[in-house]
């Protein structure tokens, strides 16, 4: 399906060339939802790099790899604001957003593991954060999957011991991956003994399944409450509302059970969760395919056959190899926009150094050329005053040549090497002119 942007760009929005999008449950109950607004396209963990910034735009630069939720909020003032629907997702060539849901992404964190931090790490980022644990707190969780797996090594480094929670068929292929996420145990609730020596445990429970999901473990809402301590927290990941009203509310109100249900991360809880991740090395276990259409359609069968191990992610190969030579060249290429990277002013302290550099470099390669030509005379010298003189007087008039050429080709370097730093100064300082064009999309 192909469909086109609008030629002129919000002032507040960024255009922004799909790297990577993450795929999950939520994108197949959007793609069910018979309401939602039309052309819709799934993918609400995104990464990619701004082609485009609207003139109003001041957080994000074009050319910056960054990070999309589209589930994310903000708060403006004491009220929660959450994004406007969004009916265009990451399995696009470009989306557009407003550059206030759009973060840069550090260095250190891989594309493919960055993408699914922008949903189901703002998940349990967002719990975890709300909840306000002291250190050493006991938290479980229920469910090792893409959130899951990223809640549990969120909680370690904070500090909290933490619990794997699932059934004994999970503990084969969960239990060696639990420890190595973070965890202190797994705790099989399909055997008796476990869920007794469970009991009234947790100061936090996050559950990361739903209602159906906990029935094949042989498990109710109820069974979970009865897993906290008096006054804990019960945080649920299900966005269906219907399932959170169906808690046993009494034996909560007698135990003075907080519930905490998923809702949108704020800018700033954003930026630190990325921050966050890149000081603890938290990452994304994800499994990756080729973002096309064929890729698409078998990634949603296996989404929905709940047969992805954590997280799949859908990569554009060209973008990404098209942005590595881009950001390695210092270039805008022409698949990403007629809109070259805009220069940056360059603060005169730093004018000051290069300045300073490049007259070094000059004077150490003169002084380099200089020693070749003495010790070239030198050499010249001797071999003339030896009984060899007329053996070696061909051969040393050669190495004469050669030498000169030497000379004169550092000389012609170093002039290189001033005229371009010089160039780069007197760009960096001048305005990037912003070109226009008209943006097309394809979705898959």
């Amino acid at each position: 399906m192909r469909f086109t942007l609008d030629e002129e760009l919000d002032p507040k929005e960024v255009e922004i060339v799909v790297h990577a999008c993450a795929l999950s449950r939520s994108d197949l109950q959007a793609a069910a939802d018979e309401d939602a607004a039309f052309p819709l396209v799934p993918g609400r963990e995104i990464i990619g790099h701004v082609a485009k910034a609207g003139s109003a735009v001041s957080s994000v630069r074009p050319g910056q790899r960054v990070g999309v939720g589209l589930q994310m909020g903000d708060v403006d003032g004491d009220v929660l604001v959450k994004q406007a629907p969004v009916s265009v997702g990451g399995l696009a060539d470009r989306i557009r957003v407003r550059s206030r849901w759009a973060f840069p992404i550090p260095d250190a964190l891989p594309t493919d593991q960055a993408a699914p931090l922008m949903g189901a790490g703002a998940v349990c980022w967002s719990h975890l954060q709300r909840a306000k644990l002291k250190r050493g707190a006991k938290v479980g969780v229920i469910g090792l999957g893409g959130i899951g797996h990223l809640a549990v090594q969120f909680a370690s480094r904070m500090g909290y011991a933490v619990d794997v929670i699932g059934g004994e068929s999970d503990r084969a292929h969960n239990e060696e991956d639990a420890a190595q996420l973070g965890s202190s145990a797994f705790v099989a609730l399909s055997d008796a003994d476990a869920r007794k020596g469970a009991a009234r445990s947790y100061d936090l429970l996050l559950c990361t399944l739903d209602q159906d999901e906990l029935r094949a473990l042989g498990l109710k809402w109820g069974d979970c409450l009865k897993m906290l301590k008096s006054d804990a927290k019960f945080c649920v990941a299900c966005e269906s509302a219907a399932e959170v009203s169906s808690l046993p509310m009494k034996a909560m109100l007698e135990r003075r059970l907080v519930l905490q249900t998923s809702a949108a991360i704020t800018r700033n809880s954003a930026k630190e969760m990325l921050r966050f991740c890149e000081r603890h090395r938290v990452c994304s276990l994800t499994e990756k395919a080729e973002m096309d259409a064929d890729g698409a359609r078998k990634a949603l069968q296996r989404v929905s056959a709940a047969d992805v191990r954590y997280r799949i992610v859908l990569l554009r190969s060209s973008a990404m190899q098209a942005y590595t030579l881009q950001r390695r060249d210092g270039l805008v290429l022409p698949g990403f926009g007629s809109v070259p990277m805009p220069a940056l002013p360059v603060p005169a302290r730093l004018r000051r150094a290069t300045d300073s550099m490049l007259s070094q470099s000059a004077v150490l390669v003169g002084q380099l050329a200089t020693r070749s030509r003495d010790m070239l005379a030198n050499a010249t010298s001797q071999i003339n005053s030896s009984a060899l003189h007329n053996s070696w007087q061909a051969a040393a008039s050669a190495v004469r040549t050669g030498a000169q050429s030497l000379a004169n080709s550092s000389d012609s370097v170093v002039r290189q090497m001033l005229d371009k730093g010089k160039g780069v100064l007197q760009a960096g300082g001048a305005k990037g002119a912003a070109g226009k064009g008209k943006g097309g999309v394809r979705a898959l």
